[in-house]
């Protein structure tokens, strides 16, 4: 029998082959290494902080460096490209279409930078392509896997020991157990790609450090992928290597076995058919599982006659392991009982200490205090709770609705797609309320084979399943090859490349370059080892252009990432200043990040925040609008330019915006709260007029409608109570509006808004010290707001404290310099306590200022005459 692994000295000689570049210089040998193999080693392990998306933009600009780095080798090896030769492989083809056609689709872009960007970053991963099919020396693979299987090990221990609580525990996280990927989901992108490769070094090792680390790689990354939690990497890698020991078998199948193709595909039909009935009708999982034990044991059957063709008690066991694995327990152990007969004493040790590192480790609980923004939930507490919330309601945490609602994007796209970075600016339209949220924005479908097709339309997803299709044909012949290298190589390059392809349904490994690397690493190994390379073509000058290309597209590849990298430490620069209500170093960073581009429109929301704060309404609504012209489905832009509108008296502006919001996103009761606000303004103003106080009670009304919709989907929404006192206080309610503000504190005691107009009703009906209480918890909730401090002055100065009432007029004063009420307040009890000069410059201030009813300028100028008088005297 034929078995699907080869020994390791046949291993060893055959990886001393030469690829088409027989000789390689030392210069170039050294870029080429450093590109694809010891890139391998920063490249996971990177993350700066200080950068809103750190573990994106640093490990994106790294990879593309290498990249440049690997094609600058590959000029000095072949005199500036004069001397490249190009393989003839099946895969170029489906490449190049799937790259022209990005490049076609992206005529329908919104936003230019995204869409360079994009396509650049696509533009390299094929330069990654052709850099390792036709460059890279076959000799080196082990620096590949030897890399990986460092990088992989020092990965897992750091996942590892976040998890037991022990170490690492300040690298920034929005999900523990995460290492240095930012969240444990990207963690796992990384290990199911990387995992096999370490597998495969093990199995091609003989000297004891290769076996060690190797080993021990393998299955720390094993347990850190358990610790994850992440369900659709575990599918993806138990699918992989499902499907990798299957066809294996079918190969190397002996010749009196009775392993039936039909068998096999029929007993998977049956047991998925259960589970489908589970997912659709709801039947209780306990018939689910008695339902798919005939569809198991036809698997197994047929898989285990294929292994041990007459001994019945093997097949025992492999039904056991199938049935509590769903047949992955069952492949390992046929695929562990050949492997094993290859091993030599030595090796069965190291692999059988690393089995019970594996298992010891994996069931272990976790320590660590996740303060992540993404927790394990109870669905998530331990490996079996984690399995089967994925067929307990809402276990696809709203993917299926957005799938759904991307196929209609898709529907109405679906040649051209919406161009490369156009997914999440052309889907809030289609959302239905299903993933919106008042402070995220979907950025993708958790689908990359969606995402592919919404971008850059359906061809191009075609054109990428062609090149699926015509990687996995080369594995298939050259695993089929009883001769042939790959007879090991190939199994695990497939099983990584299909974990990938699995996960790739159910999140997005093409964004994460720590995944999005491996499809084309595979896939220039592919190119580079199969049998379909044998032969390859010159192109002597135009040999040069094309390389001096490739090095061109991946320096500004490299270019946009570093612009990214600069512009998103100004960016969270940005956001951390407008949660400290710091506006003027939001301003300021605000402006440092836009010398990088525009790269996230909602930095222009942020400007238009600190502009309106500083009340320069001109240059807020410009900002909004500048947002909208990037991203016109961005709801809080709508809501930003509604807010300023409204304070410039443009109600029915105003009113638009807001309406457009919420069409975007129906549910933001932020919008709703405003869009009361608004009504409540309106009938403040046509109360100001005569014979419209019918008019006004109407647009009263609408703004209570408004509130008591978000207070009935949202009960504890404190704003919407504090505003329902506003309405009330409007209508001439105080002991109403004192009712609703106390809710509102009731809700949140922290509520700065709720205390200040509290304060303003007790001021109006004469009781003072609670005024002055809640005055001074407004102001220490919010230090910046001038209006409060006039307030407590207005308060103090009632209660005869005129020293703390002079105080916080200054202070009121110094928070906005054009304050004209605050002036008017300080100059009038300057002038009460004869301090004429200082009050006579409030007055003039005031005058200056003043917009409003001329009857009080006419006042402000009276007493500055007789302040000058009295000076005079």
């Amino acid at each position: 029998m034929n078995s699907a692994l080869e020994t390791p000295n046949r291993i060893e000689s055959l990886l001393k082959m030469k690829s088409i570049g027989e000789t390689v210089t030392l210069a170039a040998l050294c870029s080429m290494v450093c590109a694809v193999p010891l890139a391998m080693v920063p490249f996971p392990i990177l993350y700066p902080v200080g950068i809103y998306e750190y573990s994106l933009w640093p490990k994106v600009f790294v990879l593309h460096s290498c990249i440049a780095l690997g094609i600058v080798g590959w000029m000095l090896h072949t005199n500036w490209g004069t001397d490249a030769r190009f393989a003839r492989t099946p895969l170029t083809a489906p490449l190049a279409c799937f790259v022209g056609l990005a490049i076609v689709a992206s005529l329908n872009t919104s936003h230019n930078i995204d869409t360079l960007f994009e396509l650049f970053n696509l533009a390299a991963m094929a330069c990654l392509y052709l850099l390792v099919s036709n460059a890279f020396p076959i000799s080196r693979l082990r620096a590949i896997l030897w890399a990986n299987a460092l990088a992989g090990l020092l990965v897992a221990l750091i996942g590892i020991l976040q998890y037991q609580n022990i170490a690492f525990l300040d690298i920034p996280s929005n999900g523990q157990p995460s290492a240095t990927f930012g969240y444990r989901n990207f963690a796992a992108m990384y290990l199911i790609c990387a995992l096999p490769l370490s597998a495969l070094m093990f199995l091609m090792s003989r000297r004891l450090p290769d076996l060690i680390v190797s080993s021990l790689s393998t299955s720390l990354m094993g347990v850190f992928l358990v610790y994850t939690r992440t369900r659709g990497a575990w599918l993806g890698l138990a699918v992989g290597t499902c499907v990798v020991a299957i066809v294996a078998l079918h190969i190397n199948k002996p010749r009196s076995s009775s392993f039936q193709l039909s068998r096999l595909v029929l007993g998977a039909i049956w047991s998925a058919g259960a589970f489908a009935a589970y997912i659709c009708l709801g039947i209780p999982l306990f018939w689910t599982l008695i339902a798919a034990v005939p569809g198991w044991i036809i698997i197994s059957e047929s898989l285990c006659r294929t292994a041990e063709a007459d001994q019945r008690f093997n097949f025992w066991v492999y039904l056991f392991l199938s049935a509590i694995t769903g047949g992955v327990g069952g492949g390992l152990f046929v695929w562990g009982r050949i492997a094993w007969r290859q091993f030599n004493g030595k090796t069965k040790g190291i692999a059988l200490a690393s089995v019970g590192i594996f298992l010891a480790l994996s069931i272990l609980p976790e320590r660590f205090s996740d303060k992540g923004l993404q927790r394990f939930d109870e669905k998530k507490a331990d490996v079996m709770s984690a399995v089967a919330s994925a067929f307990k309601e809402q276990g696809d945490r709203g993917r299926w609705t957005m799938w759904t609602n991307t196929l209609d994007l898709i529907a109405d796209n679906p040649v051209l797609g919406v161009g490369a970075g156009g997914w999440k600016r052309a889907y809030p339209p289609y959302d239905r309320r299903a993933m919106i949220r008042s402070d995220s924005m979907p950025r993708r479908p958790h689908n990359d084979y969606l995402w592919i097709a919404s971008e850059y339309g359906l061809p191009a997803l075609a054109a990428y399943i062609w090149l699926l299709i015509a990687a996995f044909r080369i594995l298939y012949k050259s695993a089929h090859s009883k001769y042939d290298r790959w007879t090991i190589i190939s199994p695990f390059l497939a099983i990584s490349l299909i974990a990938t392809l699995v996960h790739a349904g159910f999140s997005f490994p093409k964004e994460r370059p720590q995944a999005a690397m491996f499809p084309y690493l595979i896939f220039g190994l592919v190119a580079l080892f199969g049998p379909s390379n044998r032969r390859g073509f010159s192109l002597s000058i135009t040999g040069s252009v094309i390389l001096v290309a490739l090095l061109a597209s991946v320096a500004v590849a490299g270019e946009f990432s570093r612009r990214w990298i600069s512009f998103d430490r100004y960016y969270l620069g940005a956001l951390v200043s407008e949660d400290d209500s710091d506006w003027k170093t939001v301003a300021s960073r605000v402006h440092n990040a836009e010398r990088s581009g525009v790269l996230r429109p909602h930095l222009l929301v942020v400007k238009g925040r600190a502009k309106e704060k500083e009340r320069d309404y001109t240059s807020a609504e410009k900002a909004y609008r500048g947002a909208m012209a990037l991203a016109p489905n961005s709801w809080h832009a709508h809501n930003g330019l509604g807010v300023v509108l409204k304070r410039q008296g443009r109600y029915d502006e105003a009113k638009a915006h807001y309406e457009a919001a919420l069409s975007i996103y129906p549910g933001s009761r932020v919008v709703w709260n405003n869009l009361g606000a608004l009504f409540k303004s309106m009938g403040d103003r046509e109360r100001g007029t005569s014979d419209a106080l019918g008019k006004a009670l109407s647009l009263y009304r609408k703004a209570e409608v408004e509130y008591r919709r978000v207070l009935g989907q949202y009960p504890d929404d404190a704003g919407a109570y504090n505003n329902l006192g506003n309405l009330y206080k409007a209508r001439s309610q105080p002991d109403s509006a004192a009712v609703f503000y106390e809710l509102a504190l009731e809700y949140d005691p922290d509520l700065p808004q709720a205390h200040n107009n509290l304060a303003d009703l007790y001021r109006k009906a004469g009781d003072l010290e609670k005024a002055i209480s809640h005055y001074r918890t407004a102001a220490k909730l919010i230090p910046t707001e001038s209006r409060i401090f006039w307030g407590l002055a207005q308060t103090l100065e009632a209660s005869g404290k005129v020293t703390a009432a002079l105080q916080a007029y200054e202070k009121a004063i110094v928070l906005r310099k054009d304050f004209a009420q605050a002036h008017f307040s300080l100059g009038n009890l300057l002038y009460d306590l004869g301090r004429f000069e200082k009050a006579l410059h409030h007055f003039q201030q005031f005058v200056e200022l003043w917009q409003g009813e001329r009857r009080f300028t006419d006042y402000a100028n009276k007493l500055i005459k007789a302040g000058k008088e009295k000076i005079e005297r």
